[in-house]
């Protein structure tokens, strides 16, 4: 039982050490803070590229769908065979599909999500490598305030929405004209510590 327990706090220790390490080296967007409200705060983001990929079905599905095409971007799959420092977040916005297309467009639950992954800033539009996959995009988001919260543990899909409506409607009661859709960011890794896993809703607002 003593070597049993001595195991169990070494591969606690281990898993809190990958989870700290790894998060101290993923390089994520400039911000500044504006405002601090009690549910949210206000940030002014600097201009970022991201890569960027739309998948079409449910929320956990597509997920998983758009992160594979996006790391294999990243990790060579691309004409220079070059790898490209993760960063962070990686982030999912999804929408209501309007049923005007093609059929090739339509989906069982009318869901389209839009999945990036954030590019370094060392990178331009120019000098970014070419990817393979011809489904993927980049975007030159520009400066823009964000309303953000944040929590940890896991973000299942049922959790993720219920923090967009409640997000949502904090920045509405707050007096702020919102753009667009909410998102989703995910700042560490699907391996991390449940307790440390940094998750945050972002809704762009207008100035």
């Amino acid at each position: 039982m003593k070597y049993l327990l001595i195991g169990i706090v070494v591969l606690l220790l281990s898993w809190l050490g990958v989870t700290y390490w790894f998060s101290g080296n993923i390089e994520s967007p400039n911000y500044a803070v504006l405002l601090k409200k009690k549910h949210f705060e206000l940030r002014r983001y600097d201009s970022f590229i991201v890569a960027e990929v739309s998948v079409e079905g449910d929320y956990k599905s597509s997920i998983n769908q758009g992160f594979r095409i996006l790391a294999g971007y990243i990790f060579g799959g691309n004409l220079a065979n070059q790898s490209i420092k993760m960063t962070a977040p990686v982030t999912e916005t999804s929408s209501e599909k309007i049923k005007m297309t093609a059929p090739v467009t339509e989906t069982t639950d009318g869901k389209s999500h839009l999945i990036n992954f954030t590019m370094p800033r060392k990178y331009t539009l120019e000098t970014l490598p070419v990817p393979q996959d011809k489904s993927i995009n980049f975007r030159l988001l520009p400066t823009r305030n964000i309303a953000a919260t944040s929590f940890t543990w896991y973000a299942s899909p049922k959790r993720v929405k219920a923090k967009k409506e409640s997000l949502s409607k904090r920045v509405k009661e707050a007096g702020f004209k919102i753009k667009g859709e909410p998102t989703y960011a995910g700042f560490t890794a699907p391996f991390s510590f449940p307790l440390l896993m940094k998750h945050e809703i972002w809704i762009e607002v207008e100035d």
